[in-house]
């Protein structure tokens, strides 16, 4: 939950210094609705993959953290 904030905060941060005033209403609408949009996508595929084995769930949660975690570390966005 931690990286989470701490990753809410940075898109926020950058949204806000890098898209033009009149459109930041736009691109936070697109990104809500495509966040929404895969929320019930991960929540299928979790649901399918914890009928084979419910620990590979957290598994599998844990490395795309670090996948995310390694992409923000080697990022130009850390240099803003």
């Amino acid at each position: 939950m931690v990286c989470n904030i701490a990753w809410n905060i940075i898109v926020a941060s950058v949204q806000q210094e890098t898209v033009p005033i009149n459109l930041q209403g736009r691109v936070l609408g697109f990104s809500r609705v495509l966040t929404r949009l895969a929320m019930p996508q991960g929540a299928l595929v979790g649901g399918m993959i914890s009928d084979y084995n419910p620990i590979s769930i957290f598994i599998f949660a844990s490395a795309t953290k670090f996948v995310e975690i390694i992409i923000a570390l080697v990022s130009p966005i850390r240099k803003l």
